[in-house]
């Protein structure tokens, strides 16, 4: 997982990417769609959630100023059942206070009812919710 900072609001965006042995840094476009396509998806996202909480709260332990890390989500990640579990229990494993979390949903997103959702899901949990365009 590569970490991007995003100085203008600063955040930090995770990237997931792969490194296949001998070869370059696979990009997501190359793999996530596969992953979508199958339940791999789900149990990915969830450790992105829950790699970004952990790293973010290494660096805050090591002295940096506390700033908000984002992990996108799937549109099969953010219909799941186990999206609340892992919005909550992430932060509380990693000791990172929730509102350094915040989760992008991309344009490809569609929920019938998203007000409703990002509530249920995320703000709720004193998650941030951070649209991406």
């Amino acid at each position: 997982m590569d970490t991007q900072p995003h100085t203008e609001n600063y955040w930090n965006r995770n990237i997931t990417s792969l490194e296949a042995p001998g070869m370059r840094i696979v990009p997501p476009s190359r793999f996530i769609s596969q992953l979508e396509e199958s339940t791999l998806i789900i149990q990915a996202g969830t450790w992105v959630i829950r790699e970004a909480c952990r790293q973010n709260k290494l660096w805050q332990d090591l002295g940096f100023e506390p700033f908000r890390i984002s992990a996108n989500l799937s549109s099969r990640q953010f219909r799941s059942e186990s999206l609340v579990n892992t919005v909550r229990s992430a932060p509380a494993d990693s000791g990172l206070e929730p509102r350094y979390l915040e989760l992008e949903l991309t344009g490809n997103l569609l929920v019938d009812n998203t007000e409703h959702a990002i509530s249920t899901h995320a703000c709720s949990e004193g998650v941030r919710y951070h649209p991406v365009h």
